[in-house]
């Protein structure tokens, strides 16, 4: 038979009997399987079954009560017994025994039919784990909330030495909300505990200053504003920003350098002394006189292009990222990067240059690219003095898409610059070849695309892709109508 102690708990191969809701919780001792004789094993139930029946009944359930691991309660004549697991979380407010799939089947073990009253055993104080002899049981650094812990990384709390579990090459939870140690259903995942401490850790000796570290940075300021990157110093310490999103903490109160927040936003550089010797005078590119343009939020960028930032020079990059240059400024924090590429530095400005040479085979610009028109793949359009040509591939999208509007668009080719208009060409020559003018066009006739009608003295072709359905689409769509060229080429 089985007794809910579970020191005692024995476990009998297919034992069927009425009562055997006694070992619903089994153990088995040293792994042995015993056999009883039919007449031990019924004088033994009925041992069991009159014992349980003469327990005493623990005080009853309640619904307002918070239960933990151990608490006792009786409910229907019955004792329970809150778990030892993290299910002993839904011991509140779940009444025993509760319907099949509940959360009170797993929060509450049964011990048996109960009369009577009796009272809970005295609790045991919790066992204490010994003491962490490492640096003479002095505590690690408090556990803080939202910090990056790494496998192996010991903190503590409430007197306790708990250290992050997992390796070095699998992420872990010692870091997140709900992990922390001792809260929580799972925070045993994430941490183990190693012993007792006291005190703090010793401090260790002074730090050694890098003959290579000329000096320390500005000193931090609670008030000044922080970006990714930027450089103090606190003490005899350097620490530099960290890249965003976590860039964001540098100028946060109880996030300063060298505060129990501190590696949320800064990193810890090593140590410094003094103040950072002056630099030399920068030396300038005899190549690149001046300061190219100041960058311009709304300047049209491509790759190669540069421009300056008070003395310092950007290029937009020529990798594939230039799409980028368009959406983000050179220092902008996080995308500034991307797309430029710091080459120097500059004084002044860049000496003119000559005037631009137009190609004589562009004399002027295309039309203004108008939203709605049917453009096919090698038109060209005019946006701000800039030409831009219709994509063979893409050229779906440049009716509705300006170019050089949206990043990295492959709809629209920028093929150059121009001004002014395009000179109206000469008079059109006719073909020797061709015989005369198809059939005229009649709204009534289904067309296809391909098909050519006359309309006016001109021949129109009906479009060969998906917008040739504007032939078929009635008079308002006819060759020559202010529509026509949605479904008709001319």
């Amino acid at each position: 038979f089985c007794t809910h102690k579970k020191s005692a708990f024995i476990h009998f191969q297919k034992i069927e009997h009425p009562s055997a809701h006694f070992c619903r919780h089994e153990f088995q001792v040293n792994r042995t399987m015993f056999k009883v004789s039919q007449a031990a094993l019924a004088a033994a139930l009925s041992i069991s079954i009159e014992a349980a029946s003469s327990a005493g009944c623990y005080p009853a359930y309640s619904s307002s009560s918070t239960y933990s691991s151990g608490s006792l309660v009786s409910f229907n004549s019955t004792n329970y017994e809150c778990v030892h697991n993290h299910y002993s979380v839904w011991c509140s407010g779940h009444q025993p025994p509760g319907e099949p799939g509940s959360h009170a089947t797993v929060a509450w073990l049964e011990l048996g039919p109960c009369s009577g009253a009796q009272d809970p055993p005295a609790p045991t104080s919790k066992p204490t784990p010994p003491l962490v002899t490492e640096f003479g049981g002095a505590c690690p650094a408090a556990f803080a909330p939202g910090t990056e812990y790494a496998a192996g990384d010991r903190v503590e709390r409430n007197g306790f030495v708990f250290e992050c579990r997992g390796t070095a090459d699998i992420a872990n939870w010692c870091g997140a909300e709900g992990y922390e140690p001792e809260t929580g259903m799972y925070w045993e995942n994430a941490w183990k505990i190693m012993g007792t401490c006291r005190g703090l850790l010793p401090p260790t000796a002074s730090p050694t200053i890098d003959p290579d570290a000329p000096g320390c940075p500005p000193v931090f300021d609670q008030a000044a504003t922080y970006k990714s990157g930027d450089r103090v110093s606190v003490g005899s310490l350097s620490y530099e920003c960290k890249r965003y999103p976590w860039s964001a903490f540098c100028g946060l109160a109880n996030f300063e350098p060298g505060s129990s927040n501190s590696d949320l936003g800064w990193i810890l550089l090593g140590s410094c002394d003094g103040t950072l010797a002056p630099t030399t005078a920068p030396t300038l590119d005899p190549n690149s006189p001046g300061c190219p343009a100041k960058y311009s939020p709304d300047g049209d960028y491509q790759a190669g292009d540069r421009v300056s930032v008070g003395s310092t020079v950007y290029q937009c990059k020529t990798d594939g990222n230039s799409p980028f240059c368009l959406a983000f400024g050179p220092e902008h924090e996080r995308g500034g990067s991307l797309g430029w590429e710091k080459l120097s530095s500059c004084q002044g400005t860049v000496a003119p240059t000559a005037a631009p040479s137009f190609d004589p085979a562009t004399p002027g610009c295309p039309e203004s690219w108008a939203e709605g028109t049917p453009y096919q793949a090698g038109d060209r359009v005019s946006v701000s003095n800039s030409i831009y040509e219709c994509d063979a591939l893409y050229h779906a999208h440049c009716t509705f898409r300006e170019p050089g509007t949206v990043p990295d668009d492959e709809s629209w080719n920028k093929k150059g610059s121009c001004e002014g208009t395009i000179a109206p060409t000469s008079t059109p020559t006719l073909d020797p070849a061709s015989p005369g003018c198809p059939a005229s066009y009649d709204p009534s006739t289904p067309y296809a695309g391909g098909d050519a009608v006359e309309a006016d003295g001109l021949v129109y072709q009906c479009r060969t892709d998906a917008y040739g359905a504007y032939c078929n689409a009635g008079p308002e769509y006819a060759p020559g109508s202010p529509n026509s060229d949605r479904g008709w080429v001319k």
